[in-house]
């Protein structure tokens, strides 16, 4: 069972075809009818294993999700400066959720972009991404492209090496955006979970 909150989420069949299921409806997935899970923009996204026997008469079942998404948090310190561009996110990501394995498929240098215009003078803005996570965890390197709106000069171009991104975890990754040098520090926050990790770059 899957519920998620992505953008256009859509489930494949094995040949990548659309597979013909209504929303809210329970649908059996066996051997002969693989599914995968992928969506336009990934969002909090929850999902269990269960087998169910259907008999005669009333029956229930309690089935618990887990969140199957970490959270990457980017965090400039600084204040939004008034010529803000685009912050450009690129880090390794999956793409799809496999309904038969219960895990992540087809991972891929992803970029997420974000109009930093709208904080214009402001400062303390952060950006939330969601992010699908293999059972075990998965470390990317993390890059920040950040723009100068009417410029193609960026105020500074960042890679932050080998982040962990861990299911039901928040990575933060915070610092001076706008006037780096090197002091951008990477945390995984414990509020979804009380276990965490510290970069310092």
């Amino acid at each position: 069972m899957i519920a998620t909150r992505s953008v256009s989420p859509t489930l494949l069949d094995a040949g990548g075809a659309d597979w013909a299921v209504s929303d809210n409806v329970l649908t059996t997935v066996g051997e002969s009818l693989p599914a995968v899970l992928t969506s336009a923009k990934t969002s909090d996204t929850f999902g269990a294993v269960q087998d169910i026997t259907v008999g005669v008469g009333k029956q229930s079942a309690s089935i618990a999700l887990d969140r199957i998404v970490a959270q990457l948090v980017v965090a400039p310190t600084d204040v939004y400066p008034d010529d803000a561009g685009d912050i450009t996110t690129s880090l390794d990501e999956y793409k799809a959720f496999a309904w038969q394995t219960f895990d992540v498929t087809e991972a891929a240098k992803n970029h997420r972009v974000y109009d930093a215009s709208v904080n214009a003078g402001k400062q303390n803005k952060s950006i939330a991404y969601y992010v699908l996570v293999p059972a075990e965890g998965y470390t990317s390197d993390v890059s920040f492209l950040v723009g100068r709106k009417g410029s193609d000069k960026p105020y500074a171009d960042i890679l932050v090496p080998g982040v962990k991104l861990e299911r039901n975890k928040i990575t933060t990754i915070s610092g001076c955006f706008y006037h780096h040098q090197k002091g951008v520090s990477v945390t995984v926050e414990d509020a979804w979970n009380s276990e965490g990790n510290d970069y310092e770059i």
